[in-house]
């Protein structure tokens, strides 16, 4: 269904973060796998890649939502095919090459996250109800995500607080979500109503 497609990307976005999460946790080797340097070469090259997907597939869910033509350029140009080339640079170049490139990946994040939060509250600005919502939810996550960024480059003391941010962005999508479901619903049944009505009154006639 054409109108699913926002909970699609949606599922992809957190099936990237739950990847990040399982592989920086360690969540294998505490079930004693993945102990050698080929299994760790694996994971390092994993942890890399769920960069560009979670901002990828971050992009397009909210580009999916909140459609808007410059947006849409914009995240291709921005997000989405400097995505792929970051995750085809992790597959083939050395560990030693793409770690030391690290900032090109946080970059990567960081222009995309300012060019949604831009988007979205000009959406906002203008009065589009859901982009509202969205950039709450939104700014949460981006909050979380620049903090990390900026602590892991040592430019301010903190702490990682980018999974906590992105429990809280989880939760108020689904009620987003949920309510654009509910409101197709009813809809739906509105429509079935009217056509319900519109055939007792043919049928009369």
């Amino acid at each position: 269904r054409r109108e699913d497609i926002p909970s699609l990307l949606f599922a992809f976005m957190c099936s990237a973060f739950a990847l990040r999460q399982w592989v920086n946790g360690k969540m294998s080797q505490a079930l004693g796998i993945g102990h050698s340097s080929d299994a760790f070469a694996g994971y390092l090259a994993l942890e890399y890649m769920t960069m560009p997907l979670a901002v990828m597939s971050g992009s397009l869910f909210l580009s999916a939502l909140v459609p808007g033509s410059h947006y849409k350029r914009f995240i291709y140009a921005v997000a989405v095919l400097p995505g792929c080339a970051l995750i085809l640079f992790t597959s083939l170049a050395d560990r030693i090459v793409y770690t030391a490139s690290i900032k090109i990946y946080e970059l990567h994040i960081l222009l995309s996250c300012l060019g949604a939060l831009v988007y979205l509250g000009h959406k906002a600005f203008v009065g589009h109800g859901l982009a509202r919502r969205l950039c709450f939810a939104f700014g949460i996550l981006a909050l979380g995500v620049i903090n990390d960024v900026l602590h892991s480059e040592r430019i301010i003391v903190s702490t990682f607080i980018g999974p906590y941010t992105f429990i809280a962005f989880v939760l108020v999508q689904t009620g987003i979500l949920s309510g654009v479901a509910a409101r197709a619903h009813q809809k739906a049944e509105h429509l079935g109503e009217n056509l319900q009505k519109e055939v007792q009154s043919q049928t009369r006639e």
